[in-house]
């Protein structure tokens, strides 16, 4: 973890000399194996927004294999949509004998580069346990932040018959807020008998919690524990700063076209505007209008589509009515039918042409007559016929 700092401190002294300048797009290489690497996020010093946004690819794997790396941290996913990052981490365990002695077990701490614009996100991740007679604690690194749940098997337990955990042989905690370090601990709930006749091994991890289905599991045995798990981090553009402090210098201004900036906690972020989509990080770029009208599948429309800037109209054909979305438009009630040699006029169309129409009409021209009447309008005053004189005369 100290090498981590220290090329964090060098990265950053090379990049103030450089003026804290935005990456150049074309120089930079934006992907590590078959992952993508977007703005802010680099993977050279020149092409990261700052050394705190650098990432390494790390092809030293084996039989080919291609990781992205944050400090210690593998990298899964990095969403420019919620600002979040899901990196690889692996599990706590512990493991019995059956006379109850502990055979095989890992404990987990994980600490985040020194860096206050990432979090531990407490809204996506779950504490989450699997097997029986177990209290599990989450904590920072001082013990502060807490969070735990206790797991219980009273009977033979089948978890793979359940949809969430109840605390029978599973148990969920919320992560608490805030965390940039945290480790996890396992306490046997039955001091007399660390053993359990249903299983022998226990599994505690931090999982997002979106992703986590425990009829896919089942309890631990030797052959299950050892696994990794995927964390959410939340991220920020810049930490200690709010969206108008940023913005009134636009040359250090992290957000592109088209976006909204955001406060989250100490600092913003940036998001792309409704009915635009892409990176609001890519100043140069920004974020593009989405042609609604093409992607049918995910903005309905089953009449005639046009698209706009930011958003979209859905409409029924000219002299038809209803729902356009859904495709439900009909002949609109003021369309005048011509059948044989006879008109017919719906009722609908006469009443709107009574009540709405004539009513209009007239409230407009009694407003003509109130300004006529104040004098706002010009009229002639004089009850003498005025006759037109000729500024020159011309002798006859």
């Amino acid at each position: 973890m100290k090498g981590v700092h220290w090329l964090l401190m060098v990265a950053a002294a090379w990049w103030l000399r450089q003026g804290g300048a935005h990456p150049v797009l074309g120089k930079c290489e934006h992907r590590c194996g078959n992952m993508d690497v977007p703005l802010p996020f680099g993977l050279d010093t020149v092409c990261a927004r700052s050394p705190y946004f650098w990432l390494s690819c790390n092809t030293n794997i084996g039989e080919g294999g291609i990781q992205l790396q944050w400090g210690n941290l593998t990298i899964r996913n990095i969403s420019v949509g919620d600002s979040t990052m899901v990196a690889s981490l692996p599990e706590a365990y512990e493991c019995y004998d059956q006379n109850g002695m502990l055979v095989n077990n890992s404990r987990l701490t994980v600490g985040l580069p020194s860096n206050p614009r990432y979090r531990i996100s407490e809204t996506q991740n779950k504490l989450t346990v699997l097997g029986c007679n177990t209290l599990a604690v989450v904590a920072d690194s001082e013990g502060k932040f807490r969070s735990s749940c206790i797991s219980d098997c009273s009977d033979n337990v089948n978890i793979t018959k359940e949809t969430t955990c109840s605390g029978q042989g599973c148990c969920q905690a919320s992560i608490p807020k805030g965390l940039t370090t945290f480790n996890i601990s396992i306490f046997p709930t039955d001091t007399n008998n660390s053993t359990s006749q249903f299983n022998r091994c226990v599994r505690a991890f931090v999982v997002v919690d979106r992703s986590y289905n425990i009829s896919n599991w089942t309890l631990p045995s030797f052959e299950d524990v050892g696994n990794s798990a995927s964390l959410v981090l939340d991220w920020m553009v810049e930490p200690n700063v709010t969206c108008r402090e940023a913005q009134q210098n636009m040359s250090s201004y992290a957000c592109g076209g088209n976006t909204t900036c955001k406060n989250f906690r100490p600092g913003y972020r940036c998001v792309c505007n409704n009915g635009y989509e892409g990176n609001p990080y890519n100043r140069e770029v920004g974020c593009t209008d989405i042609n609604e009208c093409e992607k049918s599948e995910k903005y309905q429309c089953h009449a005639i589509c046009k698209n706009k800037p930011g958003n979209y109209i859905c409409q029924c054909p000219f002299g038809m009515q209803g729902d356009a979305i859904e495709g439900h438009c009909q002949i609109s009630p003021w369309v005048v039918i011509v059948a044989g040699n006879s008109i017919y006029i719906p009722s609908s169309f006469i009443r709107w042409f009574i009540v709405d129409f004539v009513v209009d009409l007239m409230y407009a021209l009694g407003i003509i007559i109130i300004l006529y009447l104040v004098g706002v309008m010009p009229r002639n005053t004089s009850s003498e016929p005025q006759t037109a004189t000729c500024p020159y005369s011309v002798p006859i």
